[in-house]
């Protein structure tokens, strides 16, 4: 007979679940009922939400908390990959039919047809402001959401060219530099969190509670180490206390090497594990270009990356006679990292002062001084677009090594203090082994 909590954990979840699928059903025999339908996915979300946090609050309360949070995030994270591809999508749509002359409102109002949730609702918007006469700049503009953060700087190159399609390939089309590199790395850099704390759940409800039971009833007393890594796993904020604890452990045991390591690694073990992961938040913040590129060998992969799209849509300026003036006023205006906006604000102030642009650029290490004396010579010979174009290739290509090179370098590092924390609980739990055996021994 199961408990009444159980039984309501599993009645949550089903009732979560057959919400979900009356939303599918739904979805296929009456696609207009969206409203009803939206309603029935989210009220399925929190209850399944709701139903795994009872799954998880079986666990001890802090790493059960940790559980459903690792999921809860997960999910998110999925989520929010999905509507990053979708949007993508409807660009990549709207400019193929930039590029063959069909109509973008047709097209966008054709993809809020075939999706649901927020990303249909914006691409209906974007396609009735499309509809009513507006520009896809403008309308971008006054539809936040509906397209990725770079298509208002390629919708206003386009419009200022007159080649839509040219600029949203030069913003959002990567030639030579794989996309896909870095979301794996992320990827792997992330679940080493999750990974740990799932292991010492595993420890704290299975391992710990069976060894305290077996030296129960041999009536053998547990080792200081174990018992200190085991209150450290039980209750991680008590981590300072541990340490000691650890660090005496087999100094008691007549073991002084072993004991200062081990205690220095159960100590050493989080703090790497905590700068390990800021510097992965750190590195995704220069990614995005919420804070500027300062990481060794890291902000040299984000340069290269962000100057690629930014050097074609400068050819492309060139190959229609557009200022140079202008193409870097509309990077200031409309360029989605705040890092790069700022960098190009100064490239401005010094093209407005009387500098040659090629010069400022490699100033403010855009690019490099070479890379800027090249660039002044193929201005000189008016062949400024093609080399623009070869020069974008050419640092995607350098990012694509660099970040191949790292991740080699980089990620087993991030292994380290996983392996000490792993170390430590080894060491842990094979001590009190030796003990008892010696103590039956006896």
């Amino acid at each position: 007979m199961l408990s009444i909590e159980v039984a309501t954990v599993l009645g949550v979840l089903a009732a979560g679940t057959s919400l979900w699928i009356v939303e599918r059903f739904l979805r296929v025999r009456v696609a207009s009922a969206r409203v009803l339908r939206l309603t029935l996915r989210n009220a399925g979300s929190v209850l399944i939400a709701l139903g795994l946090l009872g799954v998880c609050l079986a666990l001890p309360l802090m790493w059960g908390l940790v559980a459903w949070l690792t999921i809860i995030g997960v999910w998110i994270r999925t989520l929010v990959h999905v509507r990053e591809v979708e949007r993508r999508n409807l660009l990549a749509g709207l400019m193929l039919a930039a590029r063959e002359g069909v109509s973008l409102a047709s097209v966008a109002s054709a993809f809020a047809d075939e999706h649901d949730g927020g990303v249909s609702a914006r691409a209906r918007e974007l396609a009735g402001r499309l509809q009513r006469g507006g520009t896809l700049a403008d309308a971008v503009w006054m539809v936040p959401g509906a397209l990725p953060p770079e298509a208002a700087m390629a919708c206003r190159f386009g419009l200022e060219t007159g080649d839509l399609a040219g600029a949203l390939a030069a913003a959002t089309e990567y030639r030579s530099f794989d996309r896909g590199v870095f979301r794996p790395l992320i990827l792997r850099g992330i679940y080493i969190a999750p990974a740990l704390a799932l292991f010492l759940i595993f420890m704290g409800v299975k391992i710990i509670p069976t060894m305290s039971k077996i030296f129960a009833d041999f009536d053998v007393e547990i080792p200081p180490l174990t018992l200190a890594v085991m209150r450290g796993t039980e209750m991680p904020l008590r981590a300072i206390e541990d340490f000691l604890a650890a660090a005496l452990l087999a100094r008691e045991l007549g073991w002084p090497q072993l004991g200062d390591l081990v205690g220095l690694a159960f100590f050493m073990a989080p703090l790497v594990f905590l700068i390990s992961i800021i510097v992965l938040l750190w590195g995704w913040l220069e990614w995005r270009g919420t804070v500027r590129a300062r990481l060794p060998v890291w902000k040299r992969i984000v340069n290269w990356v962000d100057m690629a799209p930014l050097l074609r849509m400068l050819a492309l300026s060139a190959e229609r006679g557009q200022p140079f003036t202008q193409a870097i006023a509309t990077i200031v205006d409309f360029h989605p990292k705040r890092s790069v906006r700022r960098r190009m604000q100064s490239v401005e102030n010094d093209v407005e002062a009387g500098a040659n642009w090629q010069t400022s650029l490699a100033r403010w290490r855009f690019v490099s001084p070479a890379d800027g004396a090249l660039l002044t010579a193929a201005e000189r010979v008016r062949n400024l677009p093609w080399v623009l174009r070869k020069l974008a290739d050419s640092f995607e290509r350098r990012a694509n090594y660099r970040l191949q090179a790292a991740a080699r370098v980089l990620l087993p590092l991030l292994f380290v203090p996983v392996g000490l924390i792993v170390g430590v609980l080894v060491v842990a739990y094979f001590v009190p082994i030796t003990e008892l055996i010696r103590q039956l021994a006896l």
